[in-house]
């Protein structure tokens, strides 16, 4: 695995020593560089083929904008989903289209196609970018200025006050119809000394950045008291990177005639620009396993101001990326693969016991991974998404897919679940949406009957949930809940082991089947231990941000030692050679 390797440690420390020595639009060129130099280092194919891919998603997200159409939108995206279809599941069609070949006359032609390293997870996110290109396009004519007549665009206030230093504030920008907030990342402050303060400041700052739009429930900053009803203005102390200038006004004094008010062209093709998209579908901490980052809030950052901190944070997700990987789901793939490549030669509790631990090593392979390019992300000022929040102490179903994997069941939440319809059109309607989201979220995994077996599971658990919910039947009982919700996932987990559904089979007869062979001690003293450390488990909250917390408080030689004596401890007790991560296949 190259993240593993010392030349990639190597040409990373030099490149985060050139990356932190330039202004934002260098480091984004470099860091546009950095990222197909880690793609070519893979192979050089793929570099070429994310390139062409990105020409593409531009092409089509000029198309979208231009048009405002859901037409363009809808065959964008047809169109990225039928390029990961032709890739992805070459080989379950590979049959159909040599005999194709042969109809044509080119019997002589074998196909043959090599699947592009993330794919998967880039497609994906080139979805997130066509939709918000789409959702601007909507907005352009009536915020962004693009026809002769503009509605006059004022930020105004209510019930705030100046006299209290933590008063909070509630802000709009409106039209007279509608209120849409204000970019996620301005900062309001006041003024007491001088209300007209930083007013020039405000309305000319010069930047990149566009108006990000929020969701309903997130359509206001609100007041966290009850402030006195006091209409002084509210200046911005960071404005977005437009070159657009807001109104200031009072409540009482918003007037759609001002003449005063200024509102020009504003430069909405920042964030589809060409070498912004090109970071983004090749940003190396997610290109080859994700997290699945949507456009708007990786362009809110790589247009943001980036800072490097977060040290002690970042050094223990090093720490646990290696740990997950190295160490623990190595021994655990030791240990599991020859019970569960030969089933039928193992007694009972030694197959519970291997269908266990391929389930923590699912789960540390992947979860190592996202901790690992967490910490490089935070290295280069990047946030990524939350993907784990320890899953295997799910109260149910549903709570599992709320903790596990959460970039993909969000992306599939938002972008499936919802347009079907979701919890809009009924109940019995919104069972079956559930079985069509999780059923393509397992042929996602993979091309076999067995990805598909195994989504369509996690949908029948949340249907049958959605019953009980409906009968009122909550019963909530949480370690019970945690117990049965871990042994339904570490029953689908079979189906997602196996390439073929005999195999599934065969496993599940040995199981049954087996009880009568010997059962060893070390089989029982493993079941203990898997028992107790399941009662552990929830100890383990937010262990990272507690061992950041104490690194941050020891002195910088003990630290040093500390770490240097884990890693030795690691990498000395670790088996031989680092296997590719699992979820690299997908």
């Amino acid at each position: 695995m190259i993240y593993f390797s010392l030349e990639f440690a190597l040409a990373f420390l030099v490149f985060l020593l050139i990356y932190w020595q330039f202004c934002s639009k260098a480091k984004n060129i470099i860091l546009l560089i950095f990222n197909y130099l880690v793609i070519c280092w893979i192979n050089p194919v793929f570099a070429i083929c994310v390139g062409v891919y990105t020409i593409v998603i531009y092409l089509f997200g000029l198309i979208i904008y231009d048009s405002a159409s859901k037409v363009s939108l809808a065959f964008s995206i047809i169109m990225v989903v039928f390029c990961l279809f032709v890739f992805k599941y070459f080989d379950f069609m590979k049959d159909f289209y040599d005999t194709i070949f042969i109809i044509l006359g080119f019997g002589t032609i074998k196909s043959d196609l090599l699947f592009p390293l993330g794919l998967s997870f880039y497609s994906f996110a080139a979805i997130t970018y066509l939709c918000h290109v789409y959702r601007q396009s909507q907005y352009k004519d009536e915020i962004f200025g693009f026809e002769e007549h503009y509605t006059p665009v004022v930020l105004r206030h209510t019930e705030t006050s100046l006299d209290s230093k933590d008063s909070s504030y509630q802000f709009r920008m409106t039209d007279g119809k509608d209120s849409l907030a204000l970019p996620q990342n301005d900062c309001v402050e006041s003024h007491n000394d001088n209300p007209t303060k930083g007013l020039n400041s405000a309305t000319s700052h010069v930047e990149n950045n566009p108006p990000v739009m929020l969701s309903e429930s997130e359509t206001s900053l609100e007041s966290t008291k009850n402030p006195q009803n006091d209409k002084s203005p509210v200046m911005l102390r960071t404005m977005p990177k437009t070159s657009l200038k807001y109104e200031i006004s009072n409540e009482n004094n918003i007037s759609s005639n001002n003449q005063d008010s200024t509102f020009q062209r504003l430069n909405v093709f920042s964030m589809q620009h060409f070498l912004n998209l090109a970071i983004f579908l090749s940003f190396f901490p997610t290109f080859i396993s994700g997290p699945i980052m949507r456009s708007d809030r990786f362009f809110a950052q790589l247009n943001g101001t980036r800072t490097f901190g977060n040290v002690n944070l970042i050094m223990v997700l090093l720490l646990f990326g290696i740990v997950k990987k190295v160490f623990i789901a190595n021994y655990l793939e030791i240990y599991s693969t020859p019970i569960l490549q030969n089933p039928s030669d193992y007694d009972s509790l030694s197959l519970l016991l291997s269908i266990y631990a391929y389930s923590i090593q699912l789960y540390c392979d992947f979860s190592g991974y996202v901790d690992l390019v967490c910490a490089f992300a935070l290295c280069i000022g990047f946030v990524l998404p939350i993907n784990f929040n320890m899953p295997y102490m799910a109260r149910n179903i549903k709570d599992f897919w709320n903790r596990w994997h959460i970039s993909l069941s969000t992306f599939i939440r938002d972008y499936i679940y919802i347009p079907l319809g979701g919890n809009r059109k009924g109940f019995f309607l919104t069972q079956i949406f559930v079985l069509i989201a999780f059923g393509l979220s397992g042929i996602w995994h993979g091309s076999s009957y067995n990805f598909l077996i195994w989504g369509l599971l996690h949908g029948f658990g949340v249907i049958i949930l959605n019953i009980c919910y409906r009968l009122g039947l909550k019963l909530e009982i949480p370690l019970l809940g945690s117990i049965i919700t871990f042994h339904f996932v570490v029953f689908a987990w079979i189906f997602f082991y196996y390439a073929t559904f005999d195999e599934s089979l065969n496993y599940i007869s040995s199981f049954i089947n087996n009880w009568d062979k010997d059962i060893s001690l070390d089989s029982i003293i493993y079941l203990l231990f898997a028992a107790v450390a399941f009662l552990i488990y929830p100890l383990l909250f937010n262990l990272h941000k507690k061992l950041a917390f104490i690194l941050m408080n020891l002195n910088i030689f003990i630290k040093i030692l500390l770490i240097s004596f884990v890693l030795i401890i690691i990498i000395g007790f670790s088996p031989n050679g680092i296997p590719n991560f699992i979820y690299a296949g997908f």
